[in-house]
């Protein structure tokens, strides 16, 4: 699955909400980054969904462990 970067998911919504046609954003997509692939039917829909429901399209927080701190006191309080 491509990820897209969050300007890539602000303009392919804004082409959406634009035209209304899935075919146009992918179109659009595929000529001004001038690549053969373009967003899915299903990727352009959720982007929809999404800024519908919460009102932007960045990405969820992601699960998982977070990161640790590496800072000189943190490494000598463990060593």
């Amino acid at each position: 699955m491509i990820r897209y970067s969050k300007e890539e998911r602000t303009r392919i919504l804004q082409t959406y909400i634009r035209t209304m046609s899935i075919t146009e954003v992918q179109r659009h997509y595929r000529i001004h980054l001038k690549t053969r692939i373009s967003p899915s039917k299903n990727t352009i829909k959720s982007l929809y969904r999404k800024f519908a429901d919460i009102g932007n399209v960045k990405d969820k927080p992601r699960s998982g462990r977070k990161k640790s701190i590496r800072t000189q006191d943190v490494i000598e309080r463990v060593a």
